[in-house]
């Protein structure tokens, strides 16, 4: 069951994480799945601190999405994407002999909903260092994401993203195959 208590908890992580302030518009993800009835769409409407949503519409281009965030009026801090469009974007960006296209106003990156390929985080962190990647994982079917981690940097020796630590007020289990919690290293 979904709670109120997991939605608000859910709310004051991100507000605290993305030091979300009444200057901020978050650009959300497309959800195909989502109607504005069910729990993952909910707290694209909560934002609270008086930040601003603006949620992207499945059936843009790549190039649209890129240029929103090129746009100083449309003035998208936040985005919140998964991996798979976040590829999408960086190929409309990466041109070759090019430099790449400022995003003026872009403070975070939040992945969510897939696993992050270490490459994909590594070629946005190099090609926008300063802003960070917010990765964010959850099991599907409850609230959002349990675990988020900020990524300013990735080790080429690194196989895959760290997930990062609970929210407030949860807790991970690791559990072996057999299904039987591991002990701690």
């Amino acid at each position: 069951m979904v709670e109120h208590g997991g939605m608000l908890n859910h709310l004051y992580a991100k507000i605290d994480d993305l030091r979300l302030t009444a200057a901020d518009t978050i650009r959300s993800k497309p959800r195909r799945s989502a109607s504005t009835s069910r729990y993952g769409s909910t707290w694209r409407r909560c934002w609270s601190a008086d930040a601003c949503s603006s949620i992207e519409d499945e059936n843009w281009p790549t190039s649209r999405r890129v240029s929103g965030l090129r746009s100083k009026r449309d003035g998208i801090t936040v985005l919140e994407t998964v991996p798979s469009l976040l590829q999408e974007v960086l190929v409309e960006v990466v041109r070759p002999g090019q430099p790449c296209p400022g995003l003026p106003g872009l403070r975070f990156l939040m992945v969510t909903g897939e696993t992050l390929p270490p490459e994909t985080c590594r070629e946005w962190l190099r090609r926008y260092p300063r802003i960070p990647i917010s990765e964010r994982l959850g099991p599907h079917g409850v609230f959002d994401d349990v675990t988020h981690h900020c990524l300013r940097e990735l080790a080429q020796d690194m196989l895959n993203v760290p997930i990062g630590r609970p929210l407030g007020n949860m807790q991970l289990y690791i559990l072996n195959e057999r299904q039987q919690p591991c002990r701690p290293a």
